[in-house]
């Protein structure tokens, strides 16, 4: 934690909560299965028995996390392409980002432009996010969320943050 500074806070975190991932992801992720590997085998070297514990409950977690956030989206009516898209807008406004655009927003997700307009229009109709007219180009839209949609992902990863702190894994 870096004690009441702002720095480095999630917007909506409870006060003196920060997050901080993991520097290198991908790193790590490669080290865990380097080690599970290795545990298969039975051949840990002294230290790596407290690594490979953490890496499980690590990815317990992730399992939980997931699992969670499945059945909040379901109760809502949502699925992953949406959350995905609550997201993108979400860090991009956190940011500090200008709106993006329509077609930007549907790249980001790597889903098929048809899917995530689809998608995006019934964030629209629900009121997660609003479309915003381009100033110069009619044709052109951009969207942000709204605050209902700034609340429900701040809101997630609040709780997220809180239960990996309690988890021991941060």
């Amino acid at each position: 934690m870096r004690g009441t500074s702002t720095e480095g806070m999630m917007p909506g975190a409870p006060q003196g909560v920060a997050f901080e991932p993991p520097a290198n992801l991908e790193m790590l992720l490669a080290r865990i299965a380097e080690l599970s590997a290795r545990l298969s085998r039975s051949v840990l070297a002294d230290g790596e028995g407290e690594e490979i514990d953490q890496a499980r409950t690590l990815a317990r977690y992730a399992l939980g996390a997931r699992r969670r956030r499945d059945a909040h989206l379901s109760g809502l009516g949502m699925n992953e392409v949406q959350w995905m898209l609550l997201v993108e807008l979400f860090v991009a406004e956190s940011e500090f980002r200008p709106p993006a655009s329509v077609t930007d927003v549907c790249q980001s997700v790597a889903a098929p432009k048809t899917t995530a307009l689809r998608h995006l229009d019934r964030l629209t109709e629900t009121g997660f996010v609003k479309r915003i007219s381009h100033p110069s180009d009619k044709r052109s839209s951009h969207v942000a969320l709204t605050e209902r949609g700034r609340s429900l992902v701040s809101t997630h990863f609040s709780g997220e943050i809180l239960r990996l702190r309690m988890s021991g894994v941060a």
